[in-house]
């Protein structure tokens, strides 16, 4: 009667330790590469944002709230800087890369996560609403919004206003 009652147990026992040992071997495996790759993949992003630059190097600094993460150009080209901000009811994140010249201007803009209403939140994600910002600096005179999702629009506007403050932090340490 025990037999028939350990036997089972054990054995599920067996498979899960089996099961668990081959996913922590693949997860070791296959987390590099996935790391290098999500590496590539922010650094071509930087590059298309930000052509001129030939490098980029992060810059350790403490970040306003919703900024990710600043990176410098080694030649001087600017800055890329990654933000986010709560649109719609919350439950939609914006996350946005913005380049910043070495004065301040913004050079352009580009989303790369949308939670917002598809069709017309997530309409802050088109080329023509992200151009409008190119140029602009930090008192963003002259953005308008997208008609009927103003709260995707002020998100974006704030995650763009927090890339700038974060701009402003850092080139004023370095000053």
């Amino acid at each position: 009667m025990k037999k028939d009652f350990i036997l089972p147990i054990a054995v599920l026992v067996l498979i899960c330790i089996v099961t668990t040992g081959l996913l922590a071997a693949t997860n070791s495996v296959t987390q590099p590469v996935i790391a290098q790759a999500e590496r590539e993949r922010a650094d071509a992003e930087r590059t298309a944002i930000l052509p001129e630059a030939d490098e980029f190097q992060q810059i350790d600094a403490k970040l306003p709230e919703g900024v990710t993460e600043i990176y410098a150009a080694t030649n001087g080209a600017g800055y890329v800087i990654t933000s986010e901000a709560s649109g719609y009811g919350g439950a939609g994140s914006i996350r946005i890369m913005v380049a910043v010249s070495g004065d301040g201007r913004i050079i352009a803009s580009r989303t790369l996560a949308n939670g917002e209403t598809k069709g017309l939140g997530s309409r802050v994600s088109e080329p023509g609403y992200e151009d409008q910002f190119a140029g602009m600096d930090a008192s963003l005179q002259g953005y308008n919004a997208v008609t009927g999702a103003t709260i995707s629009s002020n998100a974006y506007k704030s995650a763009i206003s927090n890339a700038l403050l974060a701009f402003e932090s850092v080139t004023a340490a370095a000053r």
